[in-house]
């Protein structure tokens, strides 16, 4: 998943929105519409209702809807064709769709809901990473998995990763030692308290 460049910003009328594929707006949209699919096909539609709940999940401002009525120009079709693709890039980011990595999922793996997809990263990033509620909101897929991968890698090295494999396994001052430097803090050094 790419992280960092997700912020997509679109141009209505002079007004601009700027749309981040959070895991709250990814929820939200999710349960109104209950798939992508659907969202997507509202945007290729037309559908202003569609539209203004994506341009307001994805910028956070209540007031989308009349921002959007005043904003709608001289030439509203020539606007709705300039906005449809950006929407769409915005809708992909939510799903978690990565156009540079198209894995297929293992034989046997159960597919789950969109919902429980972000209701298990709300869980990784308040429970098993710590983050603050608000701050988990705010997260994009991309950056909750990230974070996550380098809370197990983390963890893999301080305790191991369970392998057979002992010529590898470090003693418990290497894990401590590798743990300390992974924040910043050297041995002697007066960070520690």
């Amino acid at each position: 998943m790419q992280l960092a460049s997700e912020e997509i910003t679109i141009t209505i009328s002079g007004e601009v929105f700027r749309l981040r594929p959070s895991l709250r707006a990814a929820l939200r949209l999710v349960r109104k519409y209950e798939t992508f699919a659907k969202i997507a096909d509202g945007i290729m539609e037309g559908r202003l209702s569609v539209i203004t709940d994506v341009i307001e999940e994805g910028s956070g401002n209540p007031d989308t809807a009349n921002a959007l009525n005043f904003c709608i120009g001289r030439d509203p079709l020539a606007e709705f064709l300039e906005i449809q693709r950006p929407l769409l890039r915005f809708v992909m980011a939510l799903a978690g769709v990565d156009r540079d990595n198209r894995e297929n999922l293992p034989d046997g793996v159960k597919p789950i809901t969109f919902v429980e997809y972000f209701e298990n990263l709300f869980s990784i990033a308040t429970g098993m990473m710590g983050w603050p509620v608000d701050e988990a909101w705010r997260a994009t897929p991309a950056e909750i998995i990230a974070a996550h991968k380098g809370r197990i890698d983390l963890l893999k090295m301080i305790f191991g990763s369970g392998d057979s494999d002992k010529s590898k396994a470090l003693s418990l001052d290497q894990k401590a030692l590798l743990a300390f430097k992974s924040i910043g803090i050297r041995k002697g050094s007066s960070n520690v308290s």
